[in-house]
């Protein structure tokens, strides 16, 4: 089965150290996943559904997720 998300963001961003470490952490997750053998419409579908998950459990500011 097949299905599509159509996800869209307005977030508050910061440009700061922090914002910054999380980035570089993130991006070693992912690149370790797809080196791994995972592929990027894997890898970008459950980021798509984690951003989603994080939504409806109000982790996620109101007015963030669209």
């Amino acid at each position: 089965m097949a299905y599509k998300i159509d996800l869209r963001l307005e977030l508050l961003c910061f440009d700061d150290e922090e914002s910054d470490d999380e980035l570089m952490e993130m991006t070693d997750y992912v690149e370790d996943r797809l080196n791994d053998g995972a592929s990027v419409n894997s890898v970008m579908q459950s980021l798509a559904e984690c951003l989603i998950g994080l939504a409806d459990d109000d982790i996620i500011p109101e007015g963030t997720m669209h």
